[in-house]
Protein backbone atom coordinates (compact mmCIF):
# COMPACT_ATOMS: atom_id res chain seq x y z
CA UNK A 1 0.00 0.00 0.00
CA UNK A 2 2.72 2.38 0.77
CA UNK A 3 4.44 1.78 -2.77
CA UNK A 4 1.06 2.33 -4.26
CA UNK A 5 0.84 6.11 -2.48
CA UNK A 6 4.47 6.38 -2.79
CA UNK A 7 3.69 5.84 -6.49
CA UNK A 8 0.93 8.71 -6.52
CA UNK A 9 2.38 10.70 -4.86
CA UNK A 10 5.21 10.49 -7.76
CA UNK A 11 2.85 11.19 -10.58
CA UNK A 12 1.03 14.06 -8.91
CA UNK A 13 4.60 15.86 -8.79
CA UNK A 14 5.50 14.96 -11.82
CA UNK A 15 1.61 16.12 -13.25
CA UNK A 16 2.81 19.33 -11.06
CA UNK A 17 6.05 19.97 -12.76
CA UNK A 18 4.33 19.33 -16.10
CA UNK A 19 1.48 22.13 -15.06
CA UNK A 20 5.04 24.64 -14.57
CA UNK A 21 6.35 23.71 -17.84
CA UNK A 22 3.55 24.47 -19.72
CA UNK A 23 3.17 27.81 -18.03
CA UNK A 24 6.27 28.78 -19.35
CA UNK A 25 5.15 27.46 -23.24
CA UNK A 26 2.92 30.00 -24.33
CA UNK A 27 5.61 32.91 -24.57
CA UNK A 28 7.03 30.68 -27.16
CA UNK A 29 3.51 30.15 -28.89
CA UNK A 30 3.14 34.32 -28.59
CA UNK A 31 6.15 34.81 -30.46
CA UNK A 32 5.07 31.95 -32.98
CA UNK A 33 1.43 34.06 -33.02
CA UNK A 34 2.62 37.54 -33.40
CA UNK A 35 1.23 39.32 -36.40
CA UNK A 36 4.33 40.42 -39.02
CA UNK A 37 3.67 43.92 -39.76
CA UNK A 38 6.56 45.91 -42.20
CA UNK A 39 7.29 49.68 -42.44
CA UNK A 40 9.92 51.12 -44.73
CA UNK A 41 10.30 54.57 -42.91
CA UNK A 42 12.59 57.86 -45.03
CA UNK A 43 15.89 58.03 -43.06
CA UNK A 44 17.72 61.47 -42.89
CA UNK A 45 20.40 59.96 -41.76
CA UNK A 46 20.84 55.98 -43.06
CA UNK A 47 22.25 55.04 -39.05
CA UNK A 48 20.11 56.83 -36.68
CA UNK A 49 16.82 55.64 -35.73
CA UNK A 50 13.89 58.39 -36.55
CA UNK A 51 11.36 59.63 -34.38
CA UNK A 52 8.55 58.31 -36.27
CA UNK A 53 10.25 54.58 -35.87
CA UNK A 54 10.33 55.22 -32.33
CA UNK A 55 6.92 56.19 -31.45
CA UNK A 56 5.65 53.48 -34.00
CA UNK A 57 7.93 50.98 -31.94
CA UNK A 58 6.10 52.09 -28.50
CA UNK A 59 2.27 52.59 -30.23
CA UNK A 60 2.00 48.62 -31.10
CA UNK A 61 3.98 48.37 -27.84
CA UNK A 62 0.67 49.78 -26.69
CA UNK A 63 -1.52 47.25 -28.61
CA UNK A 64 0.25 44.46 -27.35
CA UNK A 65 -2.22 42.76 -25.82
CA UNK A 66 -5.19 42.81 -28.02
CA UNK A 67 -2.94 43.18 -31.75
CA UNK A 68 0.44 41.16 -30.90
CA UNK A 69 2.85 42.18 -33.51
CA UNK A 70 6.61 41.53 -35.03
CA UNK A 71 7.11 45.37 -36.45
CA UNK A 72 9.64 44.49 -39.06
CA UNK A 73 11.78 47.71 -40.61
CA UNK A 74 12.68 47.94 -44.09
CA UNK A 75 13.96 51.78 -44.16
CA UNK A 76 15.97 53.74 -46.38
CA UNK A 77 17.71 56.77 -46.77
CA UNK A 78 16.11 59.22 -49.89
CA UNK A 79 16.24 56.30 -52.12
CA UNK A 80 13.16 55.21 -54.21
CA UNK A 81 14.99 52.73 -55.77
CA UNK A 82 16.02 51.50 -52.40
CA UNK A 83 12.30 51.81 -51.05
CA UNK A 84 10.98 49.56 -54.08
CA UNK A 85 13.30 46.54 -53.45
CA UNK A 86 11.84 46.70 -49.98
CA UNK A 87 8.32 46.38 -50.67
CA UNK A 88 9.12 43.54 -52.74
CA UNK A 89 11.50 42.05 -50.47
CA UNK A 90 8.26 42.53 -47.48
CA UNK A 91 6.16 40.56 -50.33
CA UNK A 92 8.47 37.77 -49.74
CA UNK A 93 8.60 37.51 -46.26
CA UNK A 94 4.60 37.20 -44.71
CA UNK A 95 3.78 40.86 -43.83
CA UNK A 96 0.16 41.08 -43.12
CA UNK A 97 0.20 44.74 -43.55
CA UNK A 98 2.47 47.61 -44.84
CA UNK A 99 3.09 51.28 -43.33
CA UNK A 100 5.09 53.66 -45.73
CA UNK A 101 6.78 56.91 -45.27
CA UNK A 102 7.38 57.47 -49.21
CA UNK A 103 10.95 58.46 -50.50
CA UNK A 104 8.81 59.87 -53.88
CA UNK A 105 5.51 61.08 -54.09
CA UNK A 106 5.60 59.73 -57.72
CA UNK A 107 6.20 56.15 -56.55
CA UNK A 108 2.99 55.81 -54.11
CA UNK A 109 0.90 54.80 -57.08
CA UNK A 110 3.19 51.66 -58.25
CA UNK A 111 3.65 50.62 -54.35
CA UNK A 112 0.00 51.04 -53.81
CA UNK A 113 -0.97 48.55 -56.91
CA UNK A 114 1.61 46.00 -55.84
CA UNK A 115 -0.03 45.85 -52.23
CA UNK A 116 -3.53 45.66 -53.68
CA UNK A 117 -2.50 42.58 -56.11
CA UNK A 118 -1.51 41.15 -52.69
CA UNK A 119 -4.66 42.66 -50.70
CA UNK A 120 -2.56 43.57 -47.95
CA UNK A 121 -3.49 46.77 -46.04
CA UNK A 122 -1.35 50.04 -47.16
CA UNK A 123 -0.66 52.91 -44.44
CA UNK A 124 0.84 55.75 -45.94
CA UNK A 125 2.10 58.12 -43.26
CA UNK A 126 4.14 61.24 -43.47
CA UNK A 127 4.19 62.22 -46.91
CA UNK A 128 -0.02 62.41 -48.74
CA UNK A 129 -0.04 60.14 -51.95
CA UNK A 130 -3.47 62.01 -52.98
CA UNK A 131 -6.96 60.82 -52.88
CA UNK A 132 -6.77 59.65 -56.64
CA UNK A 133 -4.63 57.05 -55.38
CA UNK A 134 -6.02 56.12 -52.00
CA UNK A 135 -9.32 55.97 -53.52
CA UNK A 136 -8.35 53.48 -56.11
CA UNK A 137 -7.51 51.13 -53.02
CA UNK A 138 -10.25 52.46 -50.82
CA UNK A 139 -11.00 50.27 -47.61
CA UNK A 140 -7.61 48.97 -47.66
CA UNK A 141 -5.18 52.03 -48.06
CA UNK A 142 -5.63 55.38 -45.73
CA UNK A 143 -3.11 58.45 -45.05
CA UNK A 144 -2.02 59.62 -41.58
CA UNK A 145 -0.22 62.83 -41.51
CA UNK A 146 -0.44 66.82 -40.39
CA UNK A 147 -3.05 68.42 -41.23
CA UNK A 148 -1.30 70.94 -43.22
CA UNK A 149 -4.22 73.71 -43.98
CA UNK A 150 -4.43 73.83 -39.98
CA UNK A 151 -0.92 73.92 -39.92
CA UNK A 152 -0.67 77.20 -41.62
CA UNK A 153 -3.33 78.82 -39.23
CA UNK A 154 -1.24 78.18 -36.66
CA UNK A 155 1.67 79.83 -37.62
CA UNK A 156 -0.40 82.50 -38.35
CA UNK A 157 -1.65 81.95 -35.01
CA UNK A 158 2.03 81.96 -33.71
CA UNK A 159 2.25 85.75 -35.20
CA UNK A 160 -1.15 86.45 -33.87
CA UNK A 161 0.07 85.99 -30.45
CA UNK A 162 3.19 88.22 -30.55
CA UNK A 163 3.50 91.56 -28.36
CA UNK A 164 2.95 93.56 -31.66
CA UNK A 165 0.69 90.88 -33.74
CA UNK A 166 3.99 90.78 -35.72
CA UNK A 167 4.06 94.15 -37.54
CA UNK A 168 7.63 94.63 -36.26
CA UNK A 169 7.81 97.42 -38.83
CA UNK A 170 5.27 99.74 -37.33
CA UNK A 171 3.76 100.05 -40.47
CA UNK A 172 0.25 98.46 -39.63
CA UNK A 173 0.44 95.72 -41.74
CA UNK A 174 1.97 92.33 -41.05
CA UNK A 175 4.26 91.77 -44.49
CA UNK A 176 5.24 88.15 -44.66
CA UNK A 177 7.02 85.81 -47.16
CA UNK A 178 7.22 82.08 -47.20
CA UNK A 179 9.81 79.53 -48.01
CA UNK A 180 8.39 76.38 -49.10
CA UNK A 181 9.61 73.30 -50.45
CA UNK A 182 7.04 72.97 -53.02
CA UNK A 183 4.38 75.70 -54.15
CA UNK A 184 2.26 76.98 -51.80
CA UNK A 185 -1.32 76.64 -52.18
CA UNK A 186 -3.37 80.08 -52.05
CA UNK A 187 -5.99 78.19 -49.65
CA UNK A 188 -2.76 77.83 -47.50
CA UNK A 189 -1.97 81.27 -48.11
CA UNK A 190 -5.61 82.76 -46.86
CA UNK A 191 -5.54 79.78 -43.82
CA UNK A 192 -2.14 81.53 -42.69
CA UNK A 193 -3.35 85.15 -43.30
CA UNK A 194 -7.17 84.42 -41.32
CA UNK A 195 -5.37 83.71 -38.22
CA UNK A 196 -3.59 87.29 -38.49
CA UNK A 197 -6.66 88.92 -39.67
CA UNK A 198 -8.81 87.59 -36.99
CA UNK A 199 -6.83 89.85 -34.47
CA UNK A 200 -8.01 92.75 -36.57
CA UNK A 201 -4.32 93.27 -38.22
CA UNK A 202 -4.10 93.58 -41.83
CA UNK A 203 -1.95 90.98 -43.65
CA UNK A 204 -0.05 90.44 -46.50
CA UNK A 205 1.78 87.69 -48.29
CA UNK A 206 4.51 89.39 -50.30
CA UNK A 207 5.80 86.38 -51.93
CA UNK A 208 5.70 82.79 -51.42
CA UNK A 209 9.27 81.23 -53.05
CA UNK A 210 10.18 77.23 -53.79
CA UNK A 211 13.18 76.26 -52.62
CA UNK A 212 15.15 72.59 -52.40
CA UNK A 213 14.96 71.30 -48.97
CA UNK A 214 18.15 71.86 -47.88
CA UNK A 215 19.98 74.90 -45.81
CA UNK A 216 22.64 76.16 -47.70
CA UNK A 217 19.48 76.31 -50.67
CA UNK A 218 17.24 77.95 -47.95
CA UNK A 219 19.68 80.52 -47.19
CA UNK A 220 20.38 81.87 -50.48
CA UNK A 221 16.36 81.61 -50.89
CA UNK A 222 15.93 83.75 -47.87
CA UNK A 223 18.62 86.10 -48.92
CA UNK A 224 17.15 87.30 -51.89
CA UNK A 225 13.92 87.78 -49.96
CA UNK A 226 15.67 89.93 -47.69
CA UNK A 227 17.22 92.27 -50.36
CA UNK A 228 13.96 92.58 -52.32
CA UNK A 229 11.82 93.76 -49.31
CA UNK A 230 14.46 94.67 -46.71
CA UNK A 231 12.37 96.78 -43.80
CA UNK A 232 9.19 95.94 -45.34
CA UNK A 233 9.28 92.33 -44.65
CA UNK A 234 8.55 91.48 -40.93
CA UNK A 235 7.81 87.55 -40.79
CA UNK A 236 9.16 84.67 -42.85
CA UNK A 237 7.92 81.67 -42.65
CA UNK A 238 10.12 78.43 -43.48
CA UNK A 239 8.35 75.37 -44.37
CA UNK A 240 11.23 72.65 -43.01
CA UNK A 241 13.74 72.47 -40.74
CA UNK A 242 16.40 73.13 -43.11
CA UNK A 243 15.16 75.86 -45.18
CA UNK A 244 14.34 77.52 -41.24
CA UNK A 245 18.04 76.84 -40.39
CA UNK A 246 19.08 78.19 -43.84
CA UNK A 247 16.48 81.70 -43.31
CA UNK A 248 18.34 82.10 -40.15
CA UNK A 249 21.78 82.08 -41.43
CA UNK A 250 20.70 84.72 -43.83
CA UNK A 251 18.98 86.75 -41.81
CA UNK A 252 21.93 87.07 -39.36
CA UNK A 253 24.32 87.63 -42.35
CA UNK A 254 21.81 90.56 -43.05
CA UNK A 255 22.43 92.00 -39.38
CA UNK A 256 18.98 91.52 -39.01
CA UNK A 257 17.71 89.74 -35.54
CA UNK A 258 14.90 87.45 -34.67
CA UNK A 259 12.33 89.17 -32.70
CA UNK A 260 14.10 93.03 -33.08
CA UNK A 261 13.49 93.58 -36.45
CA UNK A 262 12.09 90.35 -38.10
CA UNK A 263 10.52 87.24 -37.46
CA UNK A 264 11.22 83.75 -38.57
CA UNK A 265 8.27 80.87 -38.05
CA UNK A 266 9.53 77.34 -39.09
CA UNK A 267 7.04 74.86 -39.69
CA UNK A 268 8.58 72.19 -38.69
CA UNK A 269 10.03 71.15 -35.15
CA UNK A 270 13.70 69.56 -34.71
CA UNK A 271 15.82 69.35 -31.81
CA UNK A 272 18.12 71.70 -34.41
CA UNK A 273 15.30 73.78 -34.74
CA UNK A 274 14.40 74.04 -30.90
CA UNK A 275 18.09 75.08 -29.95
CA UNK A 276 17.45 77.96 -32.56
CA UNK A 277 14.29 78.59 -30.78
CA UNK A 278 16.40 79.11 -27.41
CA UNK A 279 18.97 81.07 -28.59
CA UNK A 280 16.45 83.25 -30.18
CA UNK A 281 16.92 82.84 -33.48
CA UNK A 282 13.98 81.40 -34.34
CA UNK A 283 10.70 83.11 -32.94
CA UNK A 284 8.37 79.37 -32.73
CA UNK A 285 7.84 76.43 -34.50
CA UNK A 286 4.95 73.35 -35.05
CA UNK A 287 5.85 70.73 -32.68
CA UNK A 288 5.19 67.87 -35.10
CA UNK A 289 3.04 65.71 -33.04
CA UNK A 290 4.83 62.24 -34.72
CA UNK A 291 3.25 60.22 -31.62
CA UNK A 292 -0.46 60.80 -31.89
CA UNK A 293 0.01 59.98 -35.74
CA UNK A 294 2.00 56.58 -34.33
CA UNK A 295 -1.17 55.82 -32.54
CA UNK A 296 -2.98 56.08 -35.23
CA UNK A 297 -1.46 54.24 -37.62
CA UNK A 298 -1.14 51.46 -35.50
CA UNK A 299 -4.98 51.33 -35.01
CA UNK A 300 -5.49 51.74 -38.60
CA UNK A 301 -3.07 48.38 -38.90
CA UNK A 302 -5.36 46.94 -35.93
CA UNK A 303 -9.05 47.46 -37.50
CA UNK A 304 -7.36 46.30 -41.09
CA UNK A 305 -6.68 43.33 -39.81
CA UNK A 306 -10.01 43.12 -38.13
CA UNK A 307 -11.16 43.47 -41.63
CA UNK A 308 -12.43 46.85 -40.64
CA UNK A 309 -12.73 49.26 -43.75
CA UNK A 310 -10.36 52.34 -43.58
CA UNK A 311 -10.89 55.92 -43.70
CA UNK A 312 -9.34 57.92 -46.70
CA UNK A 313 -7.42 59.97 -44.34
CA UNK A 314 -6.99 60.86 -40.56
CA UNK A 315 -5.11 64.81 -40.47
CA UNK A 316 -3.24 65.21 -37.08
CA UNK A 317 -2.92 69.52 -36.26
CA UNK A 318 0.46 69.96 -34.98
CA UNK A 319 1.27 71.72 -31.50
CA UNK A 320 3.24 75.39 -31.00
CA UNK A 321 6.84 75.65 -29.64
CA UNK A 322 7.47 79.16 -29.25
CA UNK A 323 10.43 80.78 -27.88
CA UNK A 324 10.83 81.27 -23.79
Amino acid sequence: MKKLEKALLALLLLAGMGGCTKKEAPSQETVKNKTKVCASINREDAKAETLVEIELKAAFAELADTLPTELSFYNVSKDQAAQNTAIDTMLKESCAAVIIELVDIAAAQPIMEKLQAAGLPLIYIENDPGDEILNAYADKSTYIGPDIQKNYVLQGEIVASLPNTGNINGDDQVSAAILSVSELSIENQNAMLSAVAAKGVRAEILEAAVSENDREKGKEAAARLLKRYGDGLDVVFAESEALALGAADAISAAGRENGVNIYLISGEDSQAVRNFINDTLIEGSLWDDVEARAKAAAESVKKALKGESLGLKTLITNKLAMKG
